[in-house]
C-alpha cells in the first residue's frame, strides 16, 4: 500500500486550511511513513498571493512541530510555482535554505492562470504552450527534485487525453529531460477519481516508463485534512497498470526508492 504523501499544504499556503500539528496527526493516523510539507511559493502571482516568503520561519516551524511525530519521516519541502519570468528570482530566494524536496509547478505563465485559460485559446494550442513553458523550466531550473501535476490544466478545465496526445513530442521532451537530469515525476492524486484525469496520467506515466523513467512520487496535493491520501487506491491501480512497484522519497534532496507493494519499508538508492 502507498504510505508516502509528498505534496501537502498547510496554513503557510494562501489556500491552506490546516496547521502543521493537525496535518501531522492526520498523517500518523493514516499510517503514512514519509510525508512532505510543500507550501506554495509563487512569486509575482497575478492574484497577489505569493505564498511563503519567510522561508526561515517556515522551515523552523516544520522542524519544531515535527519533533512530536517521530514515527514519520517529515520532509521539508516547497512547491515552487515558476515560469520564465520568475525562475531566476525564485531560485535566488530558495538557494540559501536547506530543503529535502522542492516541487516544480507551472501555475501561471505569460500572465495566464493555468486554471483559468483564456477562452480564445483552443485546447491543443493551450496545452502546447503549457508544455513549452514546462520544458523551459524543467531544463533551466536547478533547485528542484520533482515535476508536479503535469495534468494540472485538466484539473479545472475540460482538457482531454487527446489534447496531450496531439502534443506527444513535447510531452516526450519534458519526460526525457526529467530522466536525463535525474528528476522525479509526480503522480498527483487530486483528480484521479475523474476518468479523464486518470487516463491522462496513465498515458503520461506509460510514456515515462517506456522511456526508462522510474522515479515517481505520489502526492495528494491536500489543502485540508480529509484530502490527505485521497484517491491512493486509484494511484495503486494506475501504478500497477504501468508496472511501477517502487516510489521515490527524498532525504536532503537525495532520492531513495521505497516499495509500495508490501508493508515493509525498504529504502534503497536509485540504480542509475
Amino acid at each position: 500500500m502507498i504510505s508516502t504523501d509528498l505534496h501537502l499544504h498547510s496554513l503557510w499556503s494562501p489556500d491552506g486550511q490546516e496547521p502543521l500539528s493537525h496535518i501531522f496527526s492526520e498523517c500518523a493516523a493514516k499510517n503514512l511513513t514519509h510525508i512532505a510539507i510543500t507550501d506554495h511559493l509563487d512569486l509575482h502571482d497575478p492574484s497577489g498571493d505569493e505564498g511563503v516568503k519567510d522561508l526561515d520561519r517556515y522551515l523552523a516551524d516544520i522542524e519544531y512541530t515535527g519533533r512530536n511525530f517521530p514515527t514519520m519521516e517529515i520532509l521539508k519541502g516547497l512547491e515552487a510555482g515558476v515560469n520564465k519570468d520568475n525562475l531566476q528570482e525564485t531560485e535566488s530566494l530558495i538557494a540559501p535554505h536547506k530543503f529535502d524536496v522542492i516541487l516544480l509547478s507551472i501555475h501561471v505563465f505569460n500572465k495566464i492562470n493555468v486554471a483559468k485559460p483564456l477562452p480564445y485559446l483552443d485546447s491543443v494550442s493551450f496545452i502546447k504552450a503549457y508544455l513549452e513553458e514546462t520544458l523551459f523550466c524543467v531544463t533551466h531550473m536547478e533547485q528542484y527534485q520533482v515535476l508536479a501535476h503535469l495534468d494540472y490544466p485538466a484539473r479545472y478545465t475540460a482538457f482531454t487525453l487527446q489534447d496531450y496526445v496531439q502534443n506527444a513530442d513535447l510531452v516526450e521532451k519534458v519526460l526525457r529531460t526529467l530522466i536525463e537530469r535525474r528528476k522525479a515525476l509526480e503522480l498527483n492524486t487530486a483528480r484521479l477519481d475523474k476518468s479523464e484525469n486518470f487516463k491522462i496520467m496513465q498515458w503520461i506515466l506509460q510514456q515515462y516508463t517506456n522511456l526508462g523513467g522510474y522515479m515517481v512520487t505520489v502526492g495528494s496535493d491536500a489543502h485540508k485534512l480529509e484530502a490527505i491520501g485521497r484517491n491512493f487506491d486509484r494511484a495503486e491501480q494506475l501504478l500497477s497498470l504501468v508496472g511501477l512497484d517502487k516510489l521515490t522519497v527524498f532525504e536532503d534532496t537525495r532520492p531513495k526508492l521505497i516499495s509500495w507493494t508490501s508493508y515493509s519499508v525498504k529504502l534503497q538508492d536509485p540504480n542509475y
